[in-house]
């Protein structure tokens, strides 16, 4: 019962650091309550209503400094995240 419940995983597979769509929508067909998408959220706030309406292919796949102030993250935060080598695909 705990794997219906939970789906952990830690590197799934991403295209450009996020989940392909059809792994996202396979998981909720699963059953699991919850599906962390922390790092899809914080690079691209409106992921869940783009994938809603079809527009997957406006969805940021990328971060930049024009990024950090669009999204209003702060410059301490930024730093930490960009410093994490790999976590963030952050482009000059």
């Amino acid at each position: 019962m705990i794997a219906k419940s939970l789906i952990c995983v830690t590197r799934p597979q991403k295209v450009d650091g996020f989940l392909y769509v059809h792994m996202l929508l396979e998981a909720m067909e699963t059953g699991v309550p919850f599906i962390a998408l922390g790092r899809e959220l914080l690079m691209e706030p409106h992921w869940i209503e783009k994938i809603r309406s079809g527009k997957e292919a406006e969805i940021r796949t990328t971060l930049s400094k024009k990024d950090q102030h669009e999204l209003v993250i702060p410059e301490p935060l930024w730093e930490k995240l960009i410093g994490i080598k790999g976590w963030l695909p952050v482009v000059e």
